[in-house]
């Protein structure tokens, strides 16, 4: 299984994402904001992360771009969404800055497993 942290400022998502990922006996960890969120990378430095876009302090893109400029193999998954005012294009950009995979909210526990484990497949040595 994975270490994940997942960072989302909507305390509900967090707290659905964490149970989620705990129940498919992950080990997560959580923040509220992009500077604890990256804080926490740089000290845990995860298998996975798990990043909302809009968000205050720091948000996504810059999660994604920093996280690019120094681990190159940590998988990302950038999330967003579940909101009139968020535009689409914004996952999109979010790959451009080197996530992985892109979610749109509301989303599945079937398909952010799917994600995960083809991720995490991926991540395996031979």
């Amino acid at each position: 299984m994975a270490d994940v942290i997942v960072i989302d400022d909507d305390h509900n998502i967090l707290v659905v994402l964490a149970g989620m990922l705990k129940k498919a006996g992950h080990t997560v960890r959580t923040a509220h904001d992009g500077s604890t969120g990256f804080a926490l990378f740089k000290e845990r430095k995860p298998d996975l992360l798990i990043t909302d876009i809009v968000m205050p302090e720091k948000d996504g893109m810059e999660i994604i771009a920093e996280i690019r400029r120094s681990a190159r193999d940590v998988k990302i998954i950038a999330i967003s969404g579940g909101s009139d005012f968020i535009p689409d294009h914004y996952l999109d950009t979010a790959q451009l800055f080197g996530a992985d995979r892109i979610l749109k909210k509301p989303f599945t526990l079937q398909e952010l497993t799917a994600i995960i484990n083809e991720l995490m497949v991926h991540n395996r040595p031979l």
